[in-house]
């Protein structure tokens, strides 16, 4: 699906890609969460567009901040994606957990969804820990990429 089309102000082609690429990387790979959006009906390219417009200011530490800026400028642009993905297979058994344990409803499930990845920190997540799975993403798709 093409939901990034209908969001206001981003209409280049590269923005528009690069969300249906992220949600397609998703799906493959790390299809527990994108699963968690499916039955919350959100669409993961809400976090997505959020954290990357606000290059992970508020969600980050500095230092993170700063190794987010170094990836996207030593590396191709797909690490943006490749990233964001990193990212949320990092939160996945924080995400299971905030939506299945704590909610009964799935108005319940969705709003701790959003909760948890639009007001809460990336706590833990360690760019050198991911850097070698970053590689083997831009390895596995970076052919089926166009962006």
């Amino acid at each position: 699906p093409n939901r990034c089309k209908h969001q206001p102000n981003n209409h280049n082609s590269f923005y528009v890609r690069s969300c249906q690429y992220f949600e397609d990387l998703l799906a493959l790979e790390c299809s527990n969460v994108y699963n968690l959006f499916v039955m919350a009906e959100m669409t993961p390219v809400q976090i997505y567009s959020r954290w990357i417009n606000q290059c992970y200011w508020n969600y980050f530490d500095w230092i993170n901040i700063v190794n987010y800026l170094l990836v996207c400028l030593l590396n191709p642009i797909q690490f943006q994606l490749y990233t964001n993905l990193c990212i949320l297979k990092h939160l996945s058994p924080a995400l299971l957990y905030s939506t299945n344990e704590q909610s009964t409803s799935q108005l319940q499930q969705t709003e701790q969804l959003i909760v948890f990845l639009q007001e809460e920190p990336i706590r833990g997540f360690d760019f050198v820990k991911y850097l070698p799975y970053m590689y083997d993403l831009d390895k596995k798709y970076t052919e089926h990429l166009h962006l």
